[in-house]
């Protein structure tokens, strides 16, 4: 990605991860500084990391990126990254693949077969982030009756 601005140094680099939903609270950031965001916004400002030459990290409300890939793909997938480990669950054959990021940033080594608990743990927690996303959707008026929904209910989730 590339970002140019007032105030970012010009041929500065960053290595720190950075998702699509964090552009909310940047933008917040810079126009709102301290402005509290709504209640589910899991995004981290990325300011910090612009005007710093790109050192710093990201703050966000969880310590962890999960993001999907559900549609113009043949099989459904969602992810979660937690520090330099991230995990792939694939929704159609129920199948996860772990990377560690440090070392293998191509992810070309599968290590779910060696490090099970640490896969384990991480499809838990997300199908955990998942399911509470969808029973909070579910509990608003006039949403989330279920009909084509991605996955369909909390309860497929948590299979």
């Amino acid at each position: 990605m590339i970002v140019r601005g007032p105030g970012i140094a010009a041929g500065s680099y960053c290595r720190e991860p950075v998702i699509r939903y964090d552009l909310t609270a940047t933008a917040v950031d810079f126009v709102a500084p301290g402005f509290a965001l709504p209640k589910g916004n899991e995004g981290g400002s990325w300011k910090p990391l612009l005007l710093g030459g790109g050192k710093g990290t990201v703050t966000r409300p969880i310590e962890r990126i999960v993001w999907h890939q559900i549609v113009q793909v043949e099989h459904p997938q969602s992810a979660i990254r937690q520090g330099d480990t991230k995990l792939i669950y694939f929704w159609g054959n129920k199948e996860a693949q772990l990377f560690d990021l440090k070392n293998d940033m191509g992810e070309t080594n599968d290590i779910a077969h060696d490090r099970p608990e640490i896969a384990a743990e991480l499809q838990a927690e997300l199908k955990a982030h998942i399911t509470a996303g969808l029973v909070e959707f579910s509990n608003r008026p006039g949403e989330g009756d279920g009909k084509g929904q991605w996955p369909p209910s909390a309860k497929a989730v948590a299979k």
